[in-house]
């Protein structure tokens, strides 16, 4: 690490550098493995990669994952998050507003 570059710079620019979701998962799981970082909720962090594997955008994931409390996600984009999240199963439950 160069002496100007904090631990936050060499992050961002490590995400910058990969571009497969198996190379973004490998950064997460190699953060959740460090036991000297404190992370707000690693369940969730845990869930939204596990849903990034399967697919989902990791905008979607980390939301959904946010609602492991809830007895339904309501989502408004039924052509890519909701139909994968009801093909496979996801809890809570996501839902489409009839319109």
């Amino acid at each position: 690490m160069l002496p100007h570059e904090t631990a936050q710079h060499r992050f961002i620019n490590i995400i910058y550098t990969i571009t497969t979701t198996e190379e973004i998962l490998a950064v997460f799981q190699d953060l959740l493995s460090l036991s000297n970082i404190t992370l707000e909720d690693r369940a969730t962090l845990e869930q939204a990669s596990a849903n990034f594997g399967l697919g989902f955008d990791f905008t979607d994931a980390l939301h959904h994952a946010s609602y492991q409390n809830c007895e339904c996600v309501v989502s408004f984009d039924d052509k890519k998050f909701a139909r994968k999240a009801v093909r496979i199963g996801l809890n809570p439950v996501v839902i489409v507003p009839n319109r």
